[in-house]
């Protein structure tokens, strides 16, 4: 099975069909192609953002993306239930239309149409990049130059998640977001229970080294840590042949292998910020007593004429 197009990633994630699932358009790319967000869970869950293909060749965390999906909507196990019922995560399966259609094509595909590494892009530590147009972490002209940075910025401000994690490949560690000392501690106070999940999977916990980033650079999770607290990590997912960027494993190995790496990291994430129970409707209570003083006063008028 080949990896899928643009266009049928994006048909897939449209069809999807369940109660607690939506998506919407939330941008459209230099080239006019719609950048979606897909909803799982309800609107009061304690809110993931995953966001995937940021560099346009790096297919592998789409193909994950659409599996978590299917996993959440499905209940395939207790704990999928839970975060399905409890959470609201958030997924841009292809944040970089443009780059993946010509990742797909077997070319580059890091950067987006206009040449801009969209990882660098954002509002909050712009700068951090390359001036050169022709390098591969190229800035930009400025701040949110990019339509498709814009799209994520937007969506921080209106959503709010708790936790942004941003896939890609080509490397081997964890990256954790900076901040103060008590956001470091809760950050790596998840990436123990990931471990700890990776243990009880019977996965390799160490697999993948983490390192504490030094500083903001204009990154997509810098932006939500700015825009909305959120706690951030950036997974270089595809520890094979590191060398090579935008690498992408063997299709067929994606589900029994890739997959299951991935799925310690969504729950410890969702573990965090589960809310256990909606929000209480708002009360009619208040409104009440001024109804009957309404009343009161209008006997009294009726009653004196």
């Amino acid at each position: 099975m080949p990896w899928k197009t643009y266009d049928q990633m994006m048909s897939a994630f449209k069809s999807l069909n369940h109660p607690l699932y939506s998506w919407e358009k939330i941008g459209t790319s230099v080239q006019g192609r719609e950048i979606i967000a897909a909803k799982i869970g309800p609107s009061w869950g304690g809110k993931i953002y995953i966001s995937c293909c940021c560099h346009g060749g790096e297919q592998v965390n789409g193909e994950i993306a659409w599996l978590y999906a299917n996993w959440l909507l499905q209940e395939k196990e207790a704990i999928a239930t839970q975060i399905l019922h409890h959470n609201q995560t958030i997924i841009v399966p292809i944040l970089n239309p443009d780059g993946y259609v010509v990742g797909t094509a077997n070319g580059w595909g890091r950067k987006n149409a206009h040449g801009v590494d969209l990882n660098r892009n954002a509002e909050f530590g712009w700068g951090g990049g390359s001036s050169v147009p022709t390098d591969y972490d190229y800035r930009g002209t400025g701040p949110l130059s990019e339509p498709e940075s814009k799209a994520y910025h937007e969506l921080f401000i209106r959503e709010k998640p708790r936790w942004v994690l941003n896939m890609h490949t080509g490397a081997t560690p964890i990256y954790k977001e900076t901040g103060d000392t008590a956001y470091k501690n809760h950050i790596t106070s998840s990436l123990n229970r990931y471990k700890e999940l990776c243990t009880q999977r019977g996965l390799d916990p160490n697999a993948y080294p983490i390192t504490q980033l030094s500083g903001y650079i204009g990154r997509e999770m810098d932006d939500g840590y700015k825009l909305a607290n959120a706690y951030g990590l950036i997974w270089e997912f595809h520890p094979v042949e590191v060398n090579v960027r935008d690498n992408n494993p063997i299709f067929d190995d994606i589900e029994p292998l890739w997959f299951p790496k991935f799925l310690p990291m969504a729950i410890a994430l969702s573990e965090d910020c589960s809310v256990e129970t909606p929000p209480p409707s708002p009360s009619i209570m208040p409104v009440i007593p001024l109804f009957v003083i309404g009343a009161v006063y209008l006997v009294y008028r009726l009653q004196n004429r």
